[in-house]
């Protein structure tokens, strides 16, 4: 008999239907990417409108949060910042620390599209294509 340990396999890559979407945020964090080296937010997303097959897999949107090793920073030009704005309804008044908490619950359009190449443009089998979130924005409007 092997002693060997029993192989345990990733959570798979999200593959939706490409398509705009209302989603909401589930839940939020962010850590310093060492593979990277920069900090990155990610932003746990469910769809509420999406009537494609069923998705494996966790579908989010990462924001990069800067290269500093000491601390995270978001810039007027970051997509953090300017979804950080979107989701507060306006612009920070002074230099402000944020949580994520006030991306969580609430809802935002998405853009979704399928990963079809790797990073060397080199085409992946149609079993690799997996979902990324290309453009997100605070919902306005009803659901």
């Amino acid at each position: 008999m092997s002693n060997k340990p029993t192989i345990t396999l990733s959570e798979p890559y999200p593959y939706l239907t490409p398509g705009n979407y209302v989603a909401r945020c589930t839940a939020a964090d962010f850590a310093w990417a060492i593979r990277w080296k920069k900090w990155i937010a990610k932003l746990d997303l469910e769809p509420q409108n999406y009537n494609g097959p069923r998705y494996p897999g966790k579908l989010c949107k990462f924001l990069g949060l800067g290269r500093n090793p000491g601390k995270p920073h978001a810039g007027p030009r970051t997509d953090f910042w300017q979804l950080w704005v979107e989701a507060n309804g306006d612009q920070p008044l002074s230099l402000e620390t944020s949580d994520l908490e006030i991306f969580v619950g609430k809802l935002y359009d998405i853009s979704v599209e399928t990963v079809t190449k790797d990073r060397n443009g080199v085409s992946r089998l149609p079993v690799h294509h997996y979902s990324v979130v290309r453009s997100i924005h605070r919902h306005k409007g009803e659901l």
